[in-house]
This record gives C-alpha cells, structure tokens and sequence, in this order.
C-alpha cells in the first residue's frame, strides 16, 4: 500500500485532532489504499466483475512447471507482437494467441530448426521433410513446399514458434515488393519475393512495400497454395481479346431487377435499383442506386404479357443515361401495354 498516516503514537495522550487526522489519510486515500499491492491477492473463489483493459507487464516466457496455468504477457525479441501465453511452455501442450496491433493472427505452430543456422522473428522457411515436424530453408523460388513464418529467435536444432496462416505478419524481402503482388519463396533464403502474377507455391500477399532486399514489410499470410483449380482473376476492363479464366470488371452484372405489378410498378426484388418510375402505359425507368460510368452499358431483358398467362412479349430500349435504363414493354402487335418485366445491367459502375 501506499498510504501513510501522518502520526504514529508512542506512551503519549491521545489528541482528538491527530486521531482524526490518521483516520482521515486512511478513508481519503482512495486507489492508494489497494495499489501498488505488495503481495498476492486472494479472492477466494469470487469474480473480478466490471473490469477495463488487464494491462500486462512484459515478461520473459517461462520454461518451468510453476508457469504452467498463468496467463502473461511476452514480447522477447518480436518488437512488433505481443503474445498471451496460457498454460506453461514446459510441455508445449498449450497454443499461444499471438496478437499484431491487436489483430489475431493464428493458427501458431510449434517446430523444431534445421536450416543449420539460427532463425529470426520475420524469416520464411519451409517443411523439412526429412526430419518431424521441422523446418528449414530454401533458395528455390517458388517452392511448393509448405511454407511457415518464423515468429521468434530459434537457435538451430531448437524448437520454436511458426505462423502456419491465415495471418497477418512481419516478412523480410529478398528484394523491391510491390503491394498488392502475390509472395514466394525467392533465391535468397529465409526472404521473401513477388510477382504481379498468381502460380501455385504462392504463400500470401504484400500488404505493404518494400524498396529493397533486406526491407521489412507486412504480409497476409494464408500457408502455400498447392495446385489444383487455376484462380480467376479479376481485371479493370476487357480488351479486344478477353484473358482465359479472367473476370473482368466491365463484365460484371451491375444491376438486375425484378418489375411487379401491372399498373403502378413495383420491385419485387434487385441489385443496385432504388426506384421504378411509372412514365405511362407500358412505359418504366429503373433508377439505378449507383450510376453506370458510361450509358453504353449492356442490357437484357424480358416481360410478361398481361393476356394469355405465361405469353411473353419483348422489352424495347426507350432512353439510356448512366444513372437509369427507360423501357418500353410491347405485346406481339409490337403495341406498348403494362406488363411485368426483368432486366440485368453489364458494365462499369
């Protein structure tokens, strides 16, 4: 405690103003009558209720039996995480939540080094299939090895943690990353390299830039993709000769609706519509909620006659703009009569 009164009595008369005194530094101490405590505290089977933040002071992680079921913080050499450990290191049986500006990053995994060298928080290192639950490193770029993330320092033939993914981590680079650009092994062991390009072996992507080899950066990683169905990939706008297996954004449906009601229209249901207008008989305009970036956008659409039950008849376009889409519904005769309809929007919005 950190409270003291402001007399200590001996063989003396007791004064009533000296007692109130004492009695008065001790009731007004507040916090300072608990804090800083001096010894354990036992609650004695009782909660802590209503509590803020637990705010942890950093110690080293424990390697003894008497850690095991305490919850404490560590940080060691990883300036950038802060790990809460439960349960004791002796044994390993227990995971540890390791948090990167307060972001969890899991699943941790617990392997032994046998790269031949000491590993550092931030190195890249892939399975060692010639020894269990191991790791080591490699030179060959684009390995579709399993790959892992060392989170702290690991002497050679020590074990340690890994960042298995999905997470967020600290990378180092063999050499310039882009953001954005997908993560491979390089030529430089225990770094990392890139490509604007996806292929199997990839691991994860640059959240940050890096202007050189040695450069520290911050990666999603996600564990090596190993084959299997080829991506697709998304693109800005389709060239005279669209890419196999890519998805570009010009050819996305933007908008989609379903009309209701043969007089006044209604929405059923849609993408990207907030309103019908009613222009006259057989004569609509969908309000688009987002516009168009351009009106040559593309449109399909069809409706149902309101004679004979499910006799369709057609949709003609009436006035395009990049914020609406008129149309006019026909019968057979090509006459304009209320009708129900649906219509879908490709393009750029």
């Amino acid at each position: 405690m950190a409270v003291s009164v402001s007399k200590t009595f001996t063989a003396e008369v007791l004064f009533a103003s000296e007692l109130n005194t004492n009695f008065t530094d001790i009731t007004g101490g507040g916090i300072a009558i608990i804090s800083p405590w001096t010894g354990n505290c036992d609650a004695d089977g009782f909660n802590l209720t209503d509590m803020g933040n637990i705010i942890y002071r950093e110690e080293a992680k424990g390697t003894t039996t008497a850690n095991q079921g305490a919850l404490y913080c560590n940080v060691g050499a990883i300036s950038s995480l802060t790990e809460l450990f439960f349960g004791g290191e002796s044994d390993r049986a227990t995971i540890p939540l390791t948090l990167q500006g307060g972001r969890q990053t899991q699943p941790i995994v617990h392997l032994t080094n046998k790269s031949g060298g000491s590993l550092a928080a931030g190195d890249l290192v892939i399975q060692d299939t010639g020894n269990d639950s191991a790791v080591t490193t490699t030179t060959a770029e684009g390995s579709t090895a399993q790959a892992f993330v060392c989170l702290e320092t690991i002497s050679n033939n020590a074990a340690g943690y890994f960042l298995a993914g999905p997470g967020i981590v600290t990378m180092t680079a063999a050499d310039a990353i882009t953001r954005g650009n997908s993560l491979r092994t390089s030529g430089t062991a225990k770094r990392a390299t890139d490509s604007s390009t996806f292929t199997t072996g990839d691991f994860g992507v640059a959240l940050e830039a890096a202007s050189g080899a040695a450069e520290t950066f911050s990666a999603f990683f996600r564990g090596t993709d190993q084959g299997g169905a080829d991506p697709v990939v998304l693109a800005t706008a389709a060239g005279s000769t669209p890419a196999a297996k890519t998805l570009y954004e010009d050819s996305i449906v933007k908008m989609w609706v379903s009309k209701t009601g043969f007089g006044t229209p209604a929405i059923g249901d849609d993408v990207n519509v907030s309103s019908i207008t009613d222009v006259g008989t057989g004569d609509f305009t969908p309000v688009f909620a987002t516009n168009f970036s351009t009106v040559n956008f593309g449109v399909g659409s069809i409706c149902r006659r309101t004679g004979t039950a499910g006799e369709t008849g057609t949709v003609t376009e009436h006035t395009a703009a990049v914020g609406s889409f008129r149309v006019q519904c026909r019968d057979s005769s090509n006459g304009i009569e209320d009708s129900n309809f649906r219509m879908v929007a490709v393009g750029n919005n």
